[in-house]
This record gives C-alpha cells, structure tokens and sequence, in this order.
C-alpha cells in the first residue's frame, strides 16, 4: 500500500472513532518520531502489537478489499500477574482474577 492510503484509512478510522464518541489511549496518537523516543515503560505495547493495523492484503486494491482496525488490548503471556490499586495501595492480581470496580470512590474489589 501507498503512504497516502495508509494515512486516508487512519483519518477515516479516526473520524468514524470520533463520531461514535470512543476515546483511543495516547500511543494510538503517537508519530513515529514519538515512538523513536518512548522507553522501556513502552515495551508491553510494542511486545503486544497494539495500535493500528490497515492492510490490502497485498491485493493493490484497499477500497475492494482492505481492513482496518486498532487493538487497543491483547494478551500478555509474559506477564502474569499485575499489579493495581485497590483503595490507594497497589495489590497483585494474578492473571484470570475477577475483580470489579465499584461506582463509588472508585474503590475496587477482588
């Protein structure tokens, strides 16, 4: 694919994102310059292959053919535990734990 159809399929995708009032994570805005500078603290996404995906499947034809998405979450095998907060300390969740936050004070329980 062109540059030029990359970059039309992202402000398309990004205009239809905006429409349906869905807010992407900050490394979905990233330039590649950006990304040149970002450090280890980054690694878990670029590991996970987030972000944008366009492709024609090397078919030369985008409009017929052509896919365009963004993974904002994909499994981490190499991590499996987390750590979060719950009430302000961080606590670790192993990989599979049903947590749910409550409304109130954003208090979470495990």
């Amino acid at each position: 694919m062109k540059r030029s159809e990359i970059n039309a399929a992202l402000k398309e995708m990004e205009q239809m994102i905006e429409e349906y009032r869905f807010s992407l994570p900050p490394f979905c805005h990233f330039t590649p310059e950006e990304w040149q500078e970002k450090g280890h603290d980054y690694d878990e996404i670029r590991e996970n292959m987030l972000g944008w995906d366009i492709t024609d499947y090397g078919l030369g034809d985008f409009n017929k053919t052509g896919f365009s998405l963004v993974t904002i979450r994909n499994g981490n095998q190499k991590m499996q535990d987390k750590y979060k907060k719950r009430d302000s300390m961080p606590r670790c969740i192993s990989t599979g734990t049903r947590w749910r936050i409550s409304s109130t004070e954003g208090a979470a329980a495990f």
